[in-house]
């Protein structure tokens, strides 16, 4: 039984597989395949430790890290401007392999050395000469066609580079370098347009500060308008929220007559239900008492016979008691009387 060191995957790195058994590519003559097919893997293996047969698979480490490198000396960027001088620029290009593309890079161009000379220096050169020779060779000492320059590298390096798989981090010209038989001219004209620019600039600070006395004279005058706008609005609304409130108290005044003239209708109109409730109760009383008595008078004819028919029913009971009393001076008048009639009587026998 035959054993394997482990392969241990650092950070920033990663493992680019190469699979020596397997199935043979649907799609022949490209950089990589697709996974289980013989031949270098798309996918890549992250930092770690990984055990493999290497007689079956091979894993080649690469760095992702970002690299510097510097056009200096020899590795400076040379081109002629556009009236014909020769101007030297060195800087510092910062760059990495694109995470995406680690296997297929690796695969078309190499290690990192070969990704440097074929890709990144070709075409820094190659921009640096197109972009170069559209200016004159005094436009590269203003710091401000130095800065569009840079921009102009960085932003056509990046491009280019992209496509091939390649992030280019940052492009940096440290230092550009024209002729030196028009250097020291170039340097006069640049320093007498920079006085020019601070007499303009100082210029420019005088108007700025007239303008701002200006301003202040303004924003004092323009104070003391919005203090006496502040002052009628604040008047205005005051006079405003006691409008509102005197309109409120009537409001409330009014809906407090209304309730209270509600309640007196209301309260009229019950004295006025209980009078006639209570004249109602009277009338039917006496209707009650009445339809009788009516009945009754209708019963003997008229009236009179009634009355007679009344007055006897009412001394009746009194005559009758008086005459079954014997005692008392009504009851002697009838013992005087049956003791007269006795008495005829018996004279007339004699």
């Amino acid at each position: 039984m035959q054993k394997f060191p482990s392969i241990q995957i650092p950070e920033g790195h990663v493992g680019v597989v190469t699979l020596l058994s397997g199935s043979e590519p649907k799609v022949k003559n490209t950089y990589t395949v697709e996974p289980g097919e013989k031949g270098v893997q798309r996918e890549t293996l992250p930092p770690g430790l990984e055990y493999i047969n290497p007689y079956l698979k091979r894993i080649d480490i690469v760095d992702i890290r970002s690299h510097k490198y510097d056009t200096v000396g020899n590795d400076a960027i040379y081109f002629p401007s556009s009236d014909s001088f020769n101007v030297t620029i060195e800087g510092t290009i910062e760059w990495a392999i694109r995470p995406d593309r680690v296997a297929e890079v690796t695969v078309a161009y190499g290690d990192v050395e070969d990704i440097l000379n074929k890709i990144i220096l070709p075409n820094a050169r190659s921009i640096a000469r197109i972009q170069g020779s559209k200016l004159k060779a005094r436009e590269f000492i203003s710091g401000k066609t130095r800065s569009a320059f840079q921009n102009r590298l960085l932003t056509e390096l990046k491009e280019e580079c992209w496509k091939q798989g390649i992030d280019i981090r940052a492009a940096l010209v440290r230092d550009i370098q024209p002729p030196s038989e028009i250097a020291a001219l170039i340097s006069q004209r640049e320093q007498a347009d920079q006085e020019i620019e601070r007499s303009t600039n100082r210029m420019e600070e005088a108007k700025s500060e007239a303008l701002l006395v200006e301003q202040q004279e303004m924003a004092a005058r323009n104070s003391a308008i919005g203090d006496s706008r502040r002052q009628v609005v604040t008047v205005t609304k005051e006079a405003e929220q006691e409008k509102g409130v005197t309109v409120t108290e009537a409001n409330r005044a009014l809906e407090v007559a209304k309730l209270q003239l509600e309640a007196a209708e209301k309260e009229a109109a019950a004295i006025k239900s209980r009078g006639e409730a209570d004249a109602n109760v009277v009338l039917f009383n006496y209707r009650a008492k009445a339809e009788p008595l009516t009945k009754a008078v209708a019963a003997f004819g008229d009236g009179t016979a009634y009355a007679q028919y009344f007055f006897l029913q009412k001394t009746a009971p009194a005559i009758q008691s008086i005459v079954s009393n014997t005692e008392g001076p009504f009851a002697d008048i009838f013992k005087e009387f049956q003791s007269f009639k006795a008495k005829t009587a018996g004279q007339e026998k004699k």
